[in-house]
């Protein structure tokens, strides 16, 4: 934060600071169900400068640093309308909003097996992910397809992975020079399953998945790129499973 403040003052830039120049404010929303179905409709929060206030506004992606996120970006627009004396339209920021897409974070591809899969490919995406499936997803068992690169800190992530409660952590490799291998686990706890290859990994974990579970597929963003190409372009991958 030291340089971006030292560049700006260079610059004679604008700085703007979350809970200085602006505040934004998670709504929790009730915990009735916390079903697959229902944990990754979206998230909620207020919005306010010094010259804007935005209530319940919505965004239909997963987890609080989603709503971290929209927060930063809705502040940047609405400087940028301001110092190019642009109109500024609340409605159709709500509306853009709940238009927001961001694929491969906390993406549902399949209702019926729930399979959602994320690209947390480092120990604080992880952490931001750990924290997003233990409140969301309360009810069934959570497997958790897991890959990395061997320059990440996969035994950090792994630990932090191991905090969130029922469940199952299964550990594989992709088609990459610098993916994690099983020989890179040899120090590692020997009670996970492992698998070479993922496709049979993910039909393996479907086809003992109860209604309530769900699988969550995550790590590298390259390993979470093939996944999401294999499920979506290819729909036989899901009407298989």
């Amino acid at each position: 934060m030291k340089i971006i403040e030292e560049v700006a003052s260079k610059k004679n830039a604008p700085l703007s600071k979350k809970n200085t120049s602006y505040q934004v404010h998670y709504v929790k929303q009730s915990p009735e169900s916390h079903s697959p179905k229902d944990s990754i409709s979206g998230e909620m929060f207020h919005f306010e400068n010094e010259d804007f206030q935005f209530l319940n506004l919505r965004i239909p992606l997963c987890g609080k640093y989603q709503v971290e996120n929209a927060a930063t970006a809705l502040q940047l627009f609405l400087l940028y309308c301001q110092q190019q004396n642009k109109a500024i339209q609340k409605e159709s920021i709500q509306k853009a909003l709940e238009k927001a897409r961001w694929p491969g974070r906390m993406e549902k591809i399949s209702s019926q097996p729930t399979i959602i899969i994320d690209g947390a490919h480092n120990p604080h995406a992880i952490k931001e992910f750990v924290d997003t499936v233990t409140e969301k997803f309360q009810q069934g068992k959570k497997y958790i397809l897991f890959s990395a690169l061997t320059t990440k800190n996969s035994r950090k992530m792994i630990r932090q992975m191991q905090q969130i409660p029922n469940n199952c952590l299964i550990i594989t490799t992709f088609d990459y020079p610098k993916a994690l291998k099983k020989e890179d686990l040899v120090r590692e706890n020997s009670q996970f399953k492992y698998y070479q290859e993922w496709q049979q990994g993910i039909k393996e974990i479907v086809a003992k998945m109860g209604s309530k579970d769900t699988l969550f597929i995550t790590g590298s963003l390259y390993f979470v790129s093939q996944v999401r190409t294999y499920l979506l372009d290819d729909r036989r991958c899901l009407e298989g499973i």
